[in-house]
C-alpha cells in the first residue's frame, strides 16, 4: 500500500516513513507495560474483592462531551460515583468548575439537584502526562482500588500541530492504560469483573480511508496508516488507538477495552449549548461576518452532544459479561441535506446570501481586517481554511459515512437518535448570541 496522499497543509512527519514512526511510539510507550500485571497476580489475588458499586473514571469532565459524560453516568444508577482528572485551572476552585460545567453545557442537571449530583463525584485536578498521573502515592493507590470503569476523554485539540507536539497526550494515553493494568492487577484474576476502558478517538483516524479504498462507508474496525487524516492530530489519536492493541487487547480476560471514533459533534438539544471554539461554529460567525453562507451539497451527519454521550455511557456500562466490540463509531444515522440546514440557516441569522463554498472560502482567506482572523475575532474560519480547502466538504457532506453497526447494537440512545430539528438549530444559535459569540 502507499502512503498517506500528502497534501500541501499535511503535517505528518515530513521525511520519515509513518508506519515506523507509529511503531516507535508505541514500542517506547508500552515496554514492559506488563510485567507489573504479572507480578502482582502472586500475591494480591487472596486479599481483595469486587468492588460493589460502579466508580467511573472520566478525565476532562468539565469540557462540552465530558461535562455530558459525567451527568449521563450519574443518571443511570444511584450507585454510580464519578471520579473527575481535569487538567488544572489556577483561577478556579477545581469543584466550583465542575459544577459550572455541569449546569451551564446543557447536561440537563440545575440547580435543584446539582449539589446532590456533587455529593457523587470525586475532582482531581493533576497533570496526567507525569507518572502515576502526576498523584501521590496515596490518592494514585485510591484510584487503583475503587475504579471498576475508564473513559479517557480529555485531549487537546489543534490542527496544525506536528505529530511530536501530541507527545503529551501520547504519554497520557500511556499512563490511563497503566491505571487500567494496575486496577486489574489489584483485583487479581480471579474476580469476575474485567476492567472496562474506552477510549475517545476521532473520525480523523479514518479521515482518508474513502480515499484509498474508493468506499465512503468506513467500517468499524482497525484501519492501516493509509487511512488517517495525515495531520499531527490524526496521527496521534491513531497512536493511541494502537496503543490500546499493544496491552489492553492483548488480556480480554482482564479488560474490555473498546475505541469510540466520534463524527461531528453537535450541540447540546437540550439547552443549545456548543463550543464557540470547534469549526462549525468558527463557519457560522464567519457566514454573519462575511453576509454570506456556503452552499454546502450532500447531507451532513450532526449529532447532539447529549445523544453522543449517552450513546458512549450505553457501550461503557454493557452488563460485565457482554464482550465489547474493538471499535465504535458515533455519528449521526439519520443523514439530513445540507441543503435544509443552510435553509435554516438563512432564515434564522438573516443571511439571505448563498455563495458556492469555493467562494465563500476565498472571502474568509481575503477578508481585509486581519485582527478579526483569530478564534475570538469576526472571522474565524480563517484558521482553518487549510481544512477547509483540502478535506472539510469531502468529510463532511456524504464523501465520508462512518459505519455504525457496532455503536446502534449496543445503543438504545444512537438506534433512537434522529436528524437535527429546525428547532435544535434555533437553540444553537440562541445560545450563541446570549453569550454574545453572535450578533
Amino acid at each position: 500500500m502507499s502512503l498517506p496522499i500528502r497534501h500541501k497543509h499535511d503535517t505528518s512527519p515530513e521525511g520519515d516513513d509513518l508506519e515506523e514512526v507509529v511503531a516507535k511510539y508505541v514500542t517506547e510507550l508500552t515496554a514492559g507495560w506488563d510485567e507489573p500485571l504479572l507480578v502482582l497476580d502472586s500475591y494480591t489475588r487472596e486479599t481483595l474483592v469486587k468492588p460493589n458499586c460502579k466508580h467511573v473514571l472520566i478525565t476532562g469532565g468539565t469540557g462540552g462531551l465530558g461535562s455530558h459524560l459525567v451527568a449521563r453516568v450519574l443518571a443511570r444508577s444511584d450507585e454510580s460515583r464519578v471520579i473527575c482528572l481535569n487538567r488544572r485551572n489556577n483561577k478556579q476552585d477545581a469543584r466550583q468548575r465542575q459544577r459550572i460545567s455541569l449546569l451551564e453545557k446543557g447536561t440537563g442537571i440545575s440547580l435543584g439537584n446539582v449539589e446532590s449530583i456533587m455529593d457523587r463525584i470525586d475532582v482531581i485536578e493533576t497533570d496526567l502526562s507525569k507518572p502515576d498521573l502526576g498523584l501521590s502515592k496515596e490518592k494514585y493507590d485510591g484510584l487503583v482500588g475503587t475504579v471498576t470503569h475508564i473513559v479517557h476523554n480529555a485531549w487537546l485539540m489543534h490542527s496544525k500541530w506536528p505529530l511530536k507536539r501530541f507527545e503529551p497526550q501520547l504519554r497520557i494515553m500511556a499512563n490511563m492504560i497503566s491505571l487500567a493494568r494496575d486496577v486489574s492487577a489489584r483485583r487479581g484474576p480471579d474476580v469476575r469483573s474485567p476492567v472496562t476502558f474506552e477510549f475517545i478517538s476521532s473520525i480523523a483516524t479514518v479521515g482518508h480511508h474513502p480515499l484509498w479504498t474508493g468506499q465512503p462507508i468506513v467500517p468499524e474496525e482497525r484501519v492501516p496508516i493509509e487511512s488517517v487524516l495525515p495531520t499531527g492530530y490524526g496521527y496521534a489519536k491513531y497512536v493511541c488507538e494502537r496503543l490500546l492493541d499493544a496491552t489492553l487487547h492483548r488480556y480480554p480476560d482482564r479488560f474490555r477495552a473498546t475505541t469510540v471514533r466520534l463524527g461531528q459533534i453537535a450541540g447540546s438539544s437540550l439547552n443549545g449549548y456548543w463550543n464557540e471554539t470547534e469549526h462549525v461554529s468558527f463557519l457560522v460567525k464567519s457566514s454573519q461576518t462575511l453576509g454570506a453562507l456556503p452552499d454546502f451539497q450532500g447531507t451532513l451527519g450532526w449529532t447532539a452532544v447529549d445523544d453522543i454521550a449517552g450513546t458512549l455511557v450505553d457501550i461503557l456500562q454493557q452488563p460485565d459479561d457482554a464482550q465489547l466490540h474493538l471499535v465504535y463509531h458515533v455519528e449521526n444515522p439519520i443523514r439530513q441535506p445540507w441543503k435544509s440546514m443552510i435553509a435554516d440557516l438563512s432564515v434564522m441569522l438573516d443571511i439571505p446570501a448563498v455563495i458556492p463554498f469555493n467562494e465563500w472560502v476565498r472571502r474568509v482567506r481575503e477578508w481585509p481586517i486581519k485582527e478579526d482572523n483569530r478564534a475570538d475575532g469576526a472571522n474565524p474560519a480563517c484558521l482553518l481554511v487549510d481544512f477547509l480547502d483540502d478535506n472539510f466538504a469531502r468529510m463532511s457532506c456524504g464523501g465520508l459515512l462512518m459505519g455504525t453497526v457496532n455503536a446502534r447494537e449496543h445503543s438504545p440512545t444512537l438506534s433512537k437518535a434522529g436528524s437535527i430539528s429546525a428547532d435544535t438549530t434555533g437553540l444553537y444559535i440562541s445560545k450563541w448570541r446570549e453569550t454574545g459569540f453572535l450578533k
